[in-house]
């Protein structure tokens, strides 16, 4: 029994691997779309859009921390103001903390700094009664187990604008949750919450890697000091996700309202104006 358990695993997570959310579907653009943009992605659970004005980014600029929002009827009534506003703003930090490594942060968009303005254009929620099953489940299998049902997803529009108001940069991102790569988390925005993080690294790559061509960053890190000034300034601009709370999660079904307090300040709205 053993023998045909060990052997059954692999089939089930090749199987899990392939179980992802498709995109959120079709939305009204929430960015400059006046330029053209290159497919990074395609595919039903991934769709990556996104325009780069090489030449504005060859050196590593100035950035403003972004500025998060979330769009008119991004969300139903599963997911509360609350947490639409922690995912948005799980993207945002996520974003100010990829670009600290590289580029000089700004508090504002003042000084010539090129200002990050993201738009969350869908959250699609995750079903917590599957999400509790699912972790239920894994304590019996071996390695990551989740239910390939009630996966979330998220779409977020973003652009990177100079002083000038000229536009330098535009992503249009869009991913549904994977069963393995994406832990089970009892709540609403538990996949939502977790696929912020990977559109920050993401975006923060597309701004400061403009040759994609090449393996690695082609971009120098900043000196520590100036790295530490920047994490500084995302933590108090966009707070910081309680330690114990993230490590316990790795075992534990916890929401991100359990571990994620948000910003310091309420610095979004429900809904951004058309």
């Amino acid at each position: 029994m053993p023998t045909c358990l060990a052997r059954a695993v692999p089939i089930v997570l090749a199987m899990l691997s392939c179980a992802c959310a498709s995109v959120p579907g079709a939305r009204q653009s929430r960015v400059d779309n006046s330029h053209e943009l290159l497919s990074v992605a395609k595919q039903p659970h991934l769709r990556i859009d996104q325009y780069i004005d090489a030449a504005a980014l060859a050196q590593t600029p100035d950035i403003a921390l972004p500025q998060a929002r979330l769009d008119e009827g991004a969300y139903g009534k599963q997911i509360s103001d609350t947490q639409a506003q922690l995912v948005a703003n799980n993207a945002a930090r996520a974003l100010c903390r990829e670009l600290s490594r590289y580029a000089v942060l700004k508090a504002d968009d003042g000084d010539a700094a090129l200002a990050p303005e993201l738009v969350v254009s869908a959250i699609m929620p995750t079903s917590g009664a599957a999400s509790g099953a699912s972790s239920v489940i894994g304590i019996f299998v071996p390695g990551p187990f989740r239910l390939p049902a009630g996966l979330g997803g998220l779409a977020i529009d973003a652009q990177l604008v100079d002083s000038n108001g000229k536009t330098v940069a535009v992503m249009r991102w869009a991913r549904g949750a994977n069963a393995v790569t994406n832990d089970a988390k009892v709540s609403s925005i538990g996949d939502a919450w977790q696929l912020a993080d990977k559109f920050g690294s993401e975006f923060a790559r597309a701004l400061l890697d403009t040759d994609l061509k090449k393996a690695g960053l082609q971009r120098a890190k900043v000196d520590a000091e100036t790295a530490k000034a920047n994490r500084a300034l995302c933590d108090e601009r966009f707070g910081t996700v309680n330690l114990a709370g993230r490590g316990a999660s790795i075992f534990l079904p916890l929401a991100p309202e359990a571990i994620d307090p948000g910003p310091p300040q309420a610095t979004l709205k429900p809904e951004a104006t058309q």
